[in-house]
């Protein structure tokens, strides 16, 4: 079993996002950092998938770093709603360990 660490940083006009990693949600404290355990070890190679949900005005956004151990697996810099799905935006990822 692994444990990923998850750090979020929303940008202040979203109002609410969600994240899921392997179709289970992923509980974000207060700070905006989280950890989710998954099958597999880091460096496996095993397959996951990120998801995600946001809810604000257009050019809302939310950055997203997921690590395990000393490696960062997935880094997402602008995922964002965009005017014509405002006020919702949505999507996933899938990576390996």
């Amino acid at each position: 079993m692994a444990t990923l660490k998850i750090e979020a940083k929303p940008s202040k006009d979203l109002r609410r996002y969600k994240l899921a990693i392997d179709k289970k949600r992923v509980t974000m404290k207060a700070d905006n950092t989280g950890a989710f355990d998954v099958r597999g070890e880091c460096g496996d190679g095993s397959e996951h998938r990120f998801s995600f949900s946001l809810f604000g005005p257009a050019g809302s956004k939310l950055k997203v770093k997921i690590t395990c151990g000393d490696k960062t697996e997935v880094q997402l810099d602008e995922l964002e709603v965009h005017p014509e799905g405002e006020p919702l935006a949505a999507g996933w990822l899938d990576f390996k360990l």
